[in-house]
């Protein structure tokens, strides 16, 4: 096991680095000091490299509409303890398909607006994968995922207590809604 940390493109330069040993990611750390990624390697002998990674930590980044396109799929997302976020993506090197996925983020800064504006990506397919706090530089925002074309429908529940929200999910759930 080792244990990274450091910003977006410092773990994903020093995750693709272990990787070429035989490591293999297993989990970004949520609420850490700053964000972490935890790499596990099986054996010591093992140094076929696995799979290819990238790092999001902005909804702004470029990349993130063309890491479907390029074979990479959402592995995990979380935000250190100062809500600095990171969206980890992997792309299996085995020589398999790779599913084609489409990755946006959207900014969930109007909570009012928040239905209205994840219907209208529902609509064309897409889900939630991720979502991040808001921090002192940026909005809360989401990693949303479409691996098919097919529509969804979306619902949000607003609630600021566990049991209002565990209400509002049971309530969606009784009507055939799954999150």
């Amino acid at each position: 096991w080792r244990v990274l940390e450091g910003k977006a493109d410092h773990l994903e330069a020093q995750a693709n680095r272990l990787a070429q040993e035989g490591f293999t990611a297993q989990a970004l750390v949520a609420g850490a000091p700053s964000p972490m990624l935890l790499v596990a390697r099986s054996g010591w002998h093992a140094t076929r490299q696995a799979a290819e990674y990238r790092l999001v930590g902005s909804p702004d980044d470029a990349r993130l509409g063309d890491l479907g396109a390029q074979g990479f799929r959402l592995r995990d997302a979380a935000s250190s303890h100062e809500s600095v976020p990171a969206a980890l993506f992997a792309r299996a090197l085995d020589g398999g398909p790779a599913p084609v996925c489409d990755y946006r983020a959207v900014s969930l800064a109007a909570p009012d607006r928040l239905a209205d504006a994840l219907a209208g990506a529902a609509g064309e397919g897409f889900r939630v994968v991720a979502g991040f706090r808001a921090s002192l530089s940026r909005p809360e925002w989401a990693v949303l995922e479409r691996c098919d074309r097919a529509p969804r429908e979306v619902r949000v529940v607003l609630a600021e207590s566990a049991p209002q929200l565990e209400e509002g999910l049971n309530r969606l759930a009784s009507e055939g809604y799954a999150c």
